[in-house]
C-alpha cells in the first residue's frame, strides 16, 4: 500500500507519476525487508557510529536506485527534482498542517538526490557488498543478542 499525503490531490499528473514510480521501485527492489533488518541493526548497535554511517549509506543508495528507476520511466528530471524539494518543504515540522505520521524526506539526503536527478546519470543504487555488510551486521548482532540473553545455557 502506498500512502500519499492529502495534498497529493493537487499534484500534477507528472508529479503523481514520479512519486508512484519511485515508491513502486522500492516494492520491486524488495527494500522493505532490508529496511527492517537495518532498523534491527540500528537498535542493536545504536552506539556504534560506523554502523549508523553504513545504514545511512545504504538508505541513500536505496533512494538513488529508486530515483534512477523513476527517471528510466521517462519522468522529466526538473519536474521530479522540483517536486522532491517541494515535498521536503511541505513535510517540514514547521509547516502548518504538517502530518507527523508521514515519513519526512531526509534533508541530509535531499541535496545528493537532487544532484543525482539533475546530473543526467542513469544508474544509482545499493551495491551488493553494502547490502551484504548490513545483513552481516544484523546477523552478528542477533547472534550476540541471543548469546547474551541466555547466559544460563552454559550450565546445561
Amino acid at each position: 500500500m502506498i500512502v500519499l499525503p492529502p495534498e497529493a490531490a493537487g499534484w500534477s499528473r507528472d508529479e503523481l507519476d514520479a512519486v508512484l514510480y519511485h515508491e513502486l521501485a522500492h516494492v520491486r527492489r524488495h527494500d522493505f525487508p532490508l529496511l527492517v533488518a537495518m532498523e534491527v541493526a540500528r537498535a542493536l548497535h545504536w552506539p556504534n557510529p560506523l554502523v549508523r554511517r553504513l545504514l545511512r549509506t545504504v538508505r541513500t543508495d536505496q533512494e538513488l536506485a529508486c530515483d534512477a528507476a523513476t527517471l528510466q520511466k521517462g519522468v522529466d528530471r526538473e519536474v521530479y527534482a522540483r517536486h522532491l524539494v517541494a515535498l521536503a518543504r511541505s513535510q517540514s515540522p514547521n509547516t502548518p498542517g504538517h502530518d507527523a505520521s508521514l515519513p519526512v524526506i531526509s534533508r541530509s539526503r535531499l541535496g545528493r538526490r537532487v544532484q543525482f536527478i539533475l546530473s543526467g546519470e542513469t544508474r544509482g543504487g545499493t551495491a551488493p557488498a553494502t547490502v551484504l555488510a548490513v545483513l552481516a551486521v544484523t546477523a552478528s548482532a542477533g547472534v550476540l543478542l541471543l548469546a547474551s540473553a541466555n547466559p544460563w545455557l552454559d550450565c546445561l
